[in-house]
């Protein structure tokens, strides 16, 4: 999937929870080398990002706390060198090293990138036992699954590396660690390319025209004025993946858009589906699956200028990633689920835990409800 289509994706999710996560707008600083909110705020371990042309170091993780900066599992600092935090920390490699690590534990580093384009990231990793894996998430996006090799002991380092899009400007990268007992000493960066525009990274086939359907001719004069040269004009039929372009409106903001209309619950329906019609109380918002929100305060003039509220982060992470679907959002509460079962409701205001079921199951290949 391209940048283009989940950046999309990610503003119709906006514009669901518009009334839950949505706060129109004060802006903040490209520079500032922060990418939250206040309220979920990290910042560069040096104060500044980290240049993306320099070896940056596994234990100069971002400052700001658990859950914000970094999520580890285990309470102080199990190497005890180098920081006084959760994060387990030793002497190896060349110099420290991130260690003790376990499952899901996650590291964010805010970092600059002088110019778009394809990297080739190299991480010097160590581990006793096969099929560990760091996952590479570049501004809440995954883009690579990097295998840790089975080097023999946590003593001797390797490097593995995967190809990732990074985009230009301040941005920050999160390492999450698919399994317990690995090592991480450093990472390096290295530009490869350009990013690809079609298809990208290989997945789908670029959109052809063909010409069938309804000839309509186009007359033009013929000599004398009298007959006409007619040069038929096909419609074009589009195959392929193909993004909706709007049509401004009045005023050049926003956009004229046709709504899907919403199901209104019968007979029979739960009472949820309409108790909170006016909600999100289904993963697709309603029986139609319209999937659409047409009163939202959201719109093609705002849109950029959004800024976040709360963030939660998912750590239940499965084969395909992390949610299952859709949060449900019923009144102040928002229901969501992870890959591993677990069930989380959340303020929808503030984005504080209600209360969460942890289930924790393995080997879930996909929505366990």
């Amino acid at each position: 999937m391209n940048r283009t289509v989940i950046a999309l994706i990610a503003i119709v999710c906006m514009a669901m929870v518009a009334l839950a996560v949505a706060a129109i707008p004060t802006g903040t600083s490209p520079s500032s080398g922060n990418a939250t909110s206040s309220e979920h705020q990290f910042h560069p371990f040096s104060g500044t990002p980290s240049a993306i042309s320099d070896r940056i170091e596994a234990e100069n993780y971002g400052t700001g706390g658990q859950g914000i900066a970094w999520f580890d599992r285990t309470p102080g600092n199990q190497g005890g060198a180098y920081r006084q935090d959760d994060v387990d920390i030793e002497n190896g490699g060349s110099g420290h090293v991130v260690a003790f690590v376990k499952s899901s534990e996650w590291l964010i580093y805010s970092v600059h990138i002088p110019e778009n384009g394809m990297y080739r990231a190299t991480f010097h990793a160590s581990s006793p036992w096969d099929d560990r894996q760091i996952w590479v998430w570049v501004d809440g996006i995954l883009e690579a699954k990097v295998a840790v090799k089975n080097t023999g002991s946590f003593d001797s380092y390797e490097d593995v590396s995967a190809d990732v899009a990074l985009p230009v400007g301040n941005h920050y990268i999160k390492l999450e660690f698919e399994k317990d007992a690995q090592n991480l000493d450093y990472m390096t960066f290295e530009r490869t390319g350009d990013i690809p525009t079609w298809p990208f990274f290989g997945q789908g086939t670029a959109p052809t025209s063909t010409a069938t359907g309804t000839v309509t001719p186009t007359p033009t004069a013929g000599e004398g004025g009298g007959g006409a040269n007619v040069t038929p004009t096909p419609t074009p039929t589009v195959t392929g993946n193909v993004t909706a372009t709007p049509t401004p409106g009045e005023g050049g903001g926003g956009a004229n858009v046709t709504p899907t209309p919403t199901t209104v619950p019968g007979a029979g329906a739960a009472p949820e589906a309409s108790q909170y019609a006016a909600d999100w109380p289904f993963p697709n918002r309603d029986y139609n699956n319209s999937r659409a929100s047409t009163d939202s305060p959201i719109n093609a003039a705002n849109v950029a200028s959004l800024n976040l509220t709360w963030a939660y982060n998912i750590t239940g992470i499965g084969t395909f990633g992390g949610g299952t679907s859709n949060p449900i959002i019923l009144g102040d509460t928002i229901f969501s689920q992870d890959l591993k079962a677990n069930v989380i409701a959340l303020d929808r205001t503030t984005g504080a835990v209600k209360w969460m079921k942890d289930y924790n199951a393995s080997f879930v290949e996909g929505p366990n409800g």
